[in-house]
Parts: structure tokens; sequence; C-alpha cells
């Protein structure tokens, strides 16, 4: 609630757990759009689950494992308002967990993705907390409902294929 820093905004979460996440969210988030899928989906698949459910014209990816700032819809409301040419924008991570494996991990996965960044033109985007034009997901068919992990990567090589500006907006 605090990411949408009073903004007006849906929010659409596809679900596949069966770790009672659904009652959850009907019970404290009876705002959330819910779609609850009986069988495990891969990423692919629920999101672009997602994208059909949505309304708006900027789709925001939050992945379950991460958290943003409280002004993170503001932020990037202005950095579309500010770069509307642009396809897709994702922004900085933080590892969040503690331990040398997880930090093997999280530097191998998000590499040029954490520290201190300027703004740029990116070639890849992962999904974690990216947010793409509508019509871009629509014209490019979305993401692989396949494959996990790399349905990112390949719509990513998609929009790089046809010069689609993406950009890291720390």
């Amino acid at each position: 609630r605090e990411a949408l820093d009073g903004q007006n905004a849906e929010v659409v979460m596809v679900d596949s757990s069966d770790d009672g996440t659904q009652r959850y969210v009907e019970k404290h988030f009876p705002e959330v759009r819910l779609k609850h899928l009986e069988e495990k989906a891969l990423p692919g698949k629920a999101r672009n689950l997602g994208v059909a459910m949505a309304r708006s014209k900027l789709i925001a990816f939050l992945d379950a494992d991460c958290m943003v700032p409280k002004a993170h819809l503001t932020n990037i409301l202005s950095s579309f308002e500010d770069h509307p040419e642009q396809a897709a924008i994702v922004g900085c991570v933080e590892n969040g967990n503690p331990g040398l494996a997880s930090w093997a991990s999280f530097i191998s996965e998000f590499n040029g993705f954490f520290g201190n960044q300027v703004r740029q033109r990116i070639g890849s985007l992962p999904t974690y907390c990216a947010v793409y034009q509508r019509e871009v997901l629509e014209q490019y068919e979305g993401f692989r409902e396949d494959l996990w992990p790399g349905e990112d990567a390949i719509l990513s090589a998609r929009l790089a294929e046809n010069d689609e500006p993406i950009f890291l907006e720390p």
C-alpha cells in the first residue's frame, strides 16, 4: 500500500501457490484484483495473465521476493512522463539476504543492476521490478510461458532486436 504513494493505481496479483496466499490477500487486501491458479504456473504465464487483467497503459511487475520504496510508483510515472519513448524500465536492486551463497547468486543474477548507478540504456531487462508500456508487451506477445528462468531475457532480446529503448532507472 505504501508503494502506491497516493497514486490512483490498480494492483493485480496472479498466484499459483498452495501456501494460503490467496486467502491472506483476500482477507487483508480486498482491493487487489487476484487471480488464483490451481496449478503451479511459471512466471511468464502468470505475468501474461496479469497483463490481460490489468487496465493501465503502464504495467509494473513486482516479484514476490521484492520490496520497493514508498515513492516507487511516483518515480515510475515521472520516468515515463519525462521519457515517453521508452519501452520499459527497471530499477536498481539491493540484496536483502545475508550470507556468502546469497551474495554469489545475487551478483551472478543482478550484475549491473545494483550499486551506485545512473540512468542508462540497457540491453537486457530482468523483471523483478520492471515496468513496460502495455502496447510494447502486446506488440511483442509478452513473455514465454513454457520457460523459466529466462522468459524475461527472451522478451528483452526481442525488444533489443527491434531497437526498443529500455533503461535502468535508478
